[in-house]
């Protein structure tokens, strides 16, 4: 009887939601703990579901609905730190209209692609462009209404509710504004588009080879933002208001590359003038005094005339957290070339205590960890303990050959003592 009723309406297509087994439930549970943009997951099966039978099933969800607002409740809850952002509620539905309406053009054409997370400043244009979404999503909906409400509509659903928990509706958190999250939506607004457009007329099918000649221009359009971190992170500092961390990030490699005075201008050319990206504006200051320092040390000034400067921005002080958010981005770059000045001051010491702190800061990197505090014990005559730690690193990296260097060096200076 079910068969015959969708035979009438058109639609040959069992339920697609799957029956409630637990074990959905628990990998939707596992999917959540791994990113909270699962949440996601059981609008979209109905939304699809009622694409394919014009009809919504929602027992066999209940399960996954369950374990949705058992998350929710947690997140809210015992995880006090995803609760404490919901200050911009209001502003965030605007800004996912945003998003909605910018991403479905990017899948055509991706203008002004931004891979990391942009400050989103909502101009007039924006305004228009979701007036005209919307006009036009009126007019089809009027014209083919039956097409809009079971084909049109519930893929553009899809779409809007992926967006949904990066954007901070879903889950009440921090809104990940970057265009790499329009990637799975894409899919949706392509399947809507594909949906509006009428069946390719018999004489024209042997043309559709043009289908994936199409898409490979569309994948060659957004090469250069996403062709390795250099054009990544080019890209995200070549559109309005780009993000600090991108701007931070893009500082260091460049500084990396011994262009530390073109990272410098970098961060100078970040926007700084929205009234709700203060504390930005001093972790850019900050950035900038490390980097312009860095500038300087790269060009052959003393060393032991920086020291004290770098000392100044790198002690501890009221903006210890943003300077940690700094020194977290771009530690290994600033943090030896302040050791290096400590010891250009004859300082070995505190050089020591510097090589310390950067290998405490990488304790999920044993490598990172275990050379950096061999190289502080080195600098404390401490070569037996030394050996231990760059023997550690060798193990890690076999081929590294400043680690063979530093290891044959304390076991020789170990060995003297002995």
């Amino acid at each position: 009887g079910q068969n015959a009723a969708l035979q009438v309406k058109g639609r040959h297509d069992p339920c697609i939601v799957p029956r409630a087994v637990p074990v959905f439930e628990a990998a939707m549970a596992a999917a959540l703990a791994s990113k909270p943009s699962a949440a996601a997951l059981p609008f979209v099966l109905l939304a699809l579901d009622f694409h394919r039978t014009e009809k919504f099933h929602w027992k066999p969800l209940i399960g996954h609905f369950t374990v949705l607002a058992g998350y929710l409740l947690l997140s809210q809850t015992l995880l006090s730190g995803t609760g404490k952002n919901i200050s911009n509620m209001g502003l965030r539905p605007v800004l996912g209209l945003r998003n909605y309406c910018t991403y479905f053009l990017k899948t055509f054409y991706p203008s002004e692609v931004c891979p990391l997370y942009p400050y989103i400043n909502l101009s007039p244009a924006d305004f228009i462009l979701i007036g005209l979404c919307i006009a036009a999503l009126i007019w089809f909906i009027a014209r083919f209404r039956k097409k809009a409400v079971y084909d049109v509509l519930p893929m553009l659903f899809c779409a809007g509710i992926v967006l949904a928990p990066v954007c901070g509706i879903i889950i009440f958190s921090s809104a990940d504004f970057a265009d790499r999250y329009s990637y799975i939506p894409s899919v949706f607004f392509l399947a809507a588009a594909a949906l509006i457009l009428p069946p390719i007329p018999e004489k024209f099918r042997k043309w559709t080879f043009c289908i994936p000649v199409l898409l490979l221009i569309r994948t060659w359009l957004y090469l250069p933002a996403w062709n390795g971190d250099g054009p990544l992170l080019q890209a995200a500092c070549s559109v309005p208001d780009y993000n600090s961390r991108g701007a931070i990030i893009y500082a260091e490699v460049l500084t990396k590359q011994g262009k530390a005075q073109e990272g410098l201008e970098i961060l100078k050319n970040c926007g700084r003038s929205d009234p709700r990206t203060a504390r930005e504006k001093i972790l850019l200051d900050i950035a900038d005094h490390l980097f312009a320092l860095m500038a300087r040390y790269q060009a052959g000034e003393d060393p032991a005339k920086l020291f004290p400067e770098f000392t100044k921005i790198l002690a501890p002080d009221k903006n210890r957290d943003l300077l940690q958010r700094v020194a977290y981005l771009s530690l290994l770059t600033i943090l030896p070339a302040h050791a290096d000045c400590a010891l250009a001051a004859g300082k070995p010491i505190a050089a020591a205590d510097i090589y310390a702190t950067l290998a405490r800061s990488y304790p999920d990197e044993p490598f990172t960890e275990a050379f950096y505090m061999g190289v502080s014990l080195m600098l404390r005559r401490n070569a037996a303990e030394a050996v231990k730690y760059f023997e550690r690193a060798l193990a890690e990296s076999p081929d590294d050959e400043p680690t063979k260097r530093n290891l044959e060096n304390a076991r020789r200076l170990a060995a003297g003592k002995q």
